[in-house]
């Protein structure tokens, strides 16, 4: 019998025994992205703004140094573009983790996926590392556009490397946010809707906590921006990473945790 690729969201294992399956499954789901038109157009369209905004804040910086006085083009122009960047990708993303899982339930392929011989948390992983393949396609782009203001200037590296470091983790905390939406609705739409509340809620949850009294430092933590901040700041702190690393791998339990459930109902 000649050998085919089965329609469901897990590939066939590879013929040879270099690849592992959340390696397989990542590369299946990357491939499904590059094939579509809407990553290209989403893409375009962030990488387009970012071009416009770091031209718009370059251009002021140059003709206003002297109301900028004390603060370097990395304080103003660097950490602008990437705090913005991190905003658009924040925007765009749901749009494309909506369908990780969600189409799976919608066309009746998740028992296929649910038989195949591997585990839930290879099915997660793999699906995890497609869509952040994805995204650091994007995140390369973003970084050749601030590697290009050393061509003009003198940025500080170690500030942009942080600053770059922290748009990465935000970039992993939200696909597998978006990845755990799409578990939970057989409808892309409500997945991504899901995705975007979430994320709203985390990205202003400090100024919610602002006047919380006693329980604004808890608003606080929990909130993505105190911590995405001071990485664009260049202030490395094993707090901020933690809590990037903890929101990823939370949100990529859940996802584990809401696909066992589904298996054990069917």
């Amino acid at each position: 019998m000649p050998w085919r690729r089965p329609t469901c969201g897990v590939p066939a294992p590879p013929r040879t025994g270099i690849e592992t399956m959340p390696i397989a499954i990542a590369l299946h789901e990357f491939r499904r992205f590059i094939r579509s038109p809407l990553p290209w157009f989403l893409f375009a369209l962030v990488h387009f703004l970012e071009a416009m905004i770091l031209f718009q804040m370059l251009s002021a910086y140059l003709e206003q140094q002297a109301v900028w006085q004390g603060f370097g083009i990395t304080e103003t122009v660097v950490a602008g573009t990437l705090r913005m960047a991190g905003m658009l990708l924040v925007l765009v993303t749901p749009f494309l983790t909506m369908r990780l899982c969600s189409d799976e339930q919608r066309h009746g392929t998740l028992s296929l996926l649910f038989t195949a011989p591997v585990r839930i948390s290879q099915v997660v992983i793999g699906k995890f590392l497609g869509i952040l393949l994805l995204l650091l396609c994007s995140l390369a782009l973003t970084a050749l556009l601030v590697v290009s203001l050393w061509f003009g200037t003198a940025p500080d590296a170690g500030q942009v490397g942080a600053g770059l470091l922290g748009l990465f983790l935000l970039l992993c905390a939200v696909a597998a946010i978006g990845l755990f939406c799409s578990t939970l609705t057989r409808q892309p739409a409500q997945a991504a809707a899901g995705a975007f509340a979430a994320l709203f809620l985390l990205w202003i949850l400090n100024l919610a906590g602002a006047n919380a009294g006693p329980l604004a430092g808890i608003f606080f933590w929990l909130a993505i921006m105190p911590h995405f901040g001071n990485l664009l700041s260049g202030m490395l702190d094993t707090a901020d990473i933690a809590y990037f690393l903890i929101l990823t791998g939370g949100s990529l339990v859940l996802a584990g945790w809401r696909l066992d459930t589904l298996r054990e109902y069917r």
